[in-house]
């Protein structure tokens, strides 16, 4: 992580993230990071920003729309045989109307761009 001192951008300061929580009922994430500022260059009270530098990877991404949280697992549904069935997924990063596949799928699944229009309000999911 890179964090940069509002008052003097141009300083950049390496941190580390120690643990990252839902804050406010998860509408913020509260970010506790490891700093060394031995010139005791930040001050109390001075805002600051951070950057998180993930890197690339290769990765599979769905729509989110294409996911339905079903409590404790994710779940598409999935063409087989010519109808749509429920197929467990492990997802990982979640990035706005997109999320990341890490297994249950791969690249030539074919997938309902819209879970919720396969589902009604009496509806009881049972997926793969």
């Amino acid at each position: 992580m890179i964090l940069t001192d509002s008052a003097f951008p141009e300083r950049q300061f390496d941190a580390t993230i120690f643990r990252v929580e839902p804050f406010n009922g998860g509408l913020f994430q509260l970010v506790k990071i490891f700093l060394t500022d031995k010139e005791g260059l930040l001050k109390p009270g001075r805002q600051i920003q951070g950057k998180i530098l993930t890197g690339n990877h290769n990765a599979l991404w769905v729509p989110s729309s294409s996911v339905i949280n079903l409590g404790q697992n994710q779940s598409v549904f999935l063409m087989n045989n010519g109808r749509f069935t429920a197929k467990t997924i492990k997802t990982g990063v979640h990035t706005g109307d997109k999320v990341e596949v890490l297994s249950g799928i791969n690249e030539n699944s074919q997938i309902a761009s819209n879970a919720l229009l396969l589902t009604d309000s009496d509806s009881f999911i049972n997926p793969d």
